[in-house]
């Protein structure tokens, strides 16, 4: 028998892509393949805005085309609209390995568009049979509406076992009651402890002011964290985590 393999970290992004109407799906392939290179790997690519044959953007399978210029041979994909031509928009992840009992859900919803909620899970091979649970989201931008999301994502994430990582562009700030019904499902924001005094702001592009792209965590032991500020591919800004098991 070979030796066992040396730990290595989960590597996360998340990324609201706009579906890439302010670019194009190769400046969005570019960016994502920056952030690769520049952080030593993306090992999971959560997306936001993400279409598949959608009538904004170019309406080609991006979460497909995405993986492929990660050099990912996973992808999921949970739509939460559907246009008249068969076209979706929703949410998706890309991995480097396995994606295995994925799930799709939609939120409460009311007046608002309708949002989901994506969850997979991934043996990071260096881990020893240990599983991480990912959830990736996009929640609504009417307040109310927002927080029954949110509590809906916590019930969710409360209901599996072991470690979770949450991904996705949440809509509110780090001191808001959503983010609050998250932590009390033990979902830990490393942003916070990691950059204490770093405003984190993920949007807009043009106007940073607001950190609303998270990377949360529960068992799971996170020593880095940053947004790529550099990117203009869409109007938020990428967001990069290293993750470790306990």
């Amino acid at each position: 028998m070979g030796a066992p393999a040396e730990l290595a970290p989960l590597r996360a992004l998340s990324f609201n892509l706009k579906v890439g109407v302010d670019s194009s799906p190769a400046a969005l392939a570019a960016d994502l393949a920056r952030v690769q290179a520049a952080r030593g790997g993306v090992d999971l690519c959560a997306l936001q805005e993400v279409g598949r044959g959608w009538r904004m953007g170019v309406p080609i399978d991006q979460a497909a085309y995405l993986a492929a210029a990660l050099g990912h041979p996973a992808a999921r994909f949970s739509p939460a609209l559907t246009d008249d031509r068969g076209g979706q928009f929703g949410v998706a992840v890309t991995g480097a390995w396995a994606l295995e009992g994925a799930r799709r859900e939609l939120l409460p919803r009311e007046r608002d568009e309708q949002r989901t909620l994506l969850s997979c899970s991934v043996a990071p091979p260096s881990w020893g049979g240990r599983r991480v649970r990912v959830l990736v989201t996009h929640l609504s931008v009417e307040p109310a509406e927002r927080l029954a999301q949110a509590r809906r994502v916590a019930a969710a994430a409360a209901a599996e076992e072991g470690p979770l990582l949450l991904l996705g562009d949440l809509n509110d700030l780090p001191d808001s009651a959503p983010l609050a019904a998250l932590a009390a499902a033990g979902l830990r924001d490393p942003w916070a402890a990691l950059r204490p005094g770093d405003d984190g702001y993920t949007f807009s592009v043009k106007r940073p002011h607001r950190r609303i792209d998270y990377l949360l965590c529960r068992d799971l032991r996170c020593d880095a964290i940053d947004r790529e500020a550099w990117s203009v591919s869409s109007d938020h800004l990428p967001l990069w985590g290293r993750f470790w098991p306990l």
